[in-house]
């Protein structure tokens, strides 16, 4: 349950299970229900959504663990993409299945980003360039990296696809990376403020 960043639109500051993690033994009873499906079936695995996987130290093995024992599985992973660890990228090399591999990266200019997420803007953008470089070698996924901002229901909504092709203009949009503004929500009452009209 845990986020280094404090976005406004994110339900994350009021969960129950901010500071904590999976018990080992759910995670191992989740994947054995799973294990029941035939292996005929697809089975996509989304391991987190409102917290940062990668501030999780047991995601990789966890990882590791959905590769050997559903390797129909495929992974959507979300992420901020802020926090890297020293062996990171060998970590990732070692991860099959990678379907989707979305960035919330809400804004693609230093002051809003930061406004908006409440983490350093540089170390997302060096993060960033490094795998998407790296992919290009390695293929950690086979689709490009999509960037995610949550609509901000203002003209920056609009910028925002442009902002992203120059900040990455080394890497080529719809290859490297893919830009997507999303609806804005309030999670069922969980958030305040405006949302999108859908």
């Amino acid at each position: 349950g845990r986020c280094n960043a404090n976005c406004g639109f994110c339900p994350h500051e009021s969960l129950d299970r901010k500071f904590n993690e999976m018990d080992d033994d759910l995670f191992d009873k989740i994947i054995g229900d799973l294990e029941e499906i035939p292996p005929a079936i697809p089975i996509n695995i989304f391991p987190n959504l409102v917290n940062e996987p990668f501030m999780d130290r047991k995601i990789f093995p966890r990882l590791k663990t959905i590769n050997q024992r559903l390797p129909q599985a495929t992974l959507a992973i979300f992420t901020n993409f802020n926090v890297v660890h020293r062996n990171f990228f060998d970590d990732l090399a070692e991860i099959k299945n990678i379907r989707f591999f979305n960035v919330s990266f809400n804004a693609a200019n230093e002051e809003e980003y930061e406004a908006t997420m409440r983490i350093d803007f540089q170390r997302t953008v060096k993060n960033l360039k490094t795998l998407m470089a790296k992919n290009r070698d390695e293929t950690f996924f086979s689709g490009p990296v999509l960037f995610s901002r949550v609509a901000s229901l203002s003209d920056a909504d609009d910028r925002y696809v442009e902002e992203c092709a120059r900040l990455f203009s080394e890497f080529t949009p719809g290859e490297d990376f893919l830009t997507q503004v999303k609806p804005r929500t309030n999670w069922l009452g969980s958030t305040e403020g405006d949302q999108s009209h859908i």
